[in-house]
């Protein structure tokens, strides 16, 4: 761990490593923490721990990678490229994790859930279910 810090940047005091247990993370926020990193409840019952501004931000990335994290997801699916398809959903996953959008995080927890079982003969239902919550989220934000 020492190492790590010293490659990392000479100040930094502690290292957190993933996975970590929800119980850790509420840990290490309240300890770490500061008054401007507030550990809400999201709709869906995930832990936020960003401001509404800085979610704004983060959403507003997220979104601008969509189009082409579609296609990625696409082309890996279609050629049956369940080792990139896996790493983009749970690329996918994790940006999810800091934006309040439960639908699509939903349905791509489902799809990464049946690639890390290795269920890819029953992945059809989740990987439309995430286009469909994907493509939705496209066009809601794009008439707007």
């Amino acid at each position: 761990m020492q190492v790590f810090k010293k490659k990392c940047n000479k100040n930094i005091k502690d290292v957190l490593l993933k996975p970590m247990s929800s119980d850790m993370a509420v840990r290490s926020l309240r300890l770490y923490g500061t008054k401007d990193s507030l550990i809400n409840k999201c709709p869906d019952k995930s832990i936020r721990v960003l401001e509404e501004g800085e979610n704004s931000e983060i959403l507003g990335i997220l979104m601008d990678s969509l189009p082409k994290t579609r296609k990625v997801l696409s082309q890996a699916y279609d050629n049956n490229d369940f080792e990139n398809l896996y790493f983009e959903v749970h690329k996918l996953y994790g940006g999810l994790l800091y934006c309040s959008v439960p639908a699509l995080k939903a349905s791509v927890g489902s799809l990464k859930q049946k690639l890390v079982n290795k269920q890819y003969d029953d992945l059809t239902n989740s990987y439309v279910a995430m286009m469909s919550d994907l493509d939705e989220l496209l066009r809601v934000t794009l008439n707007n």
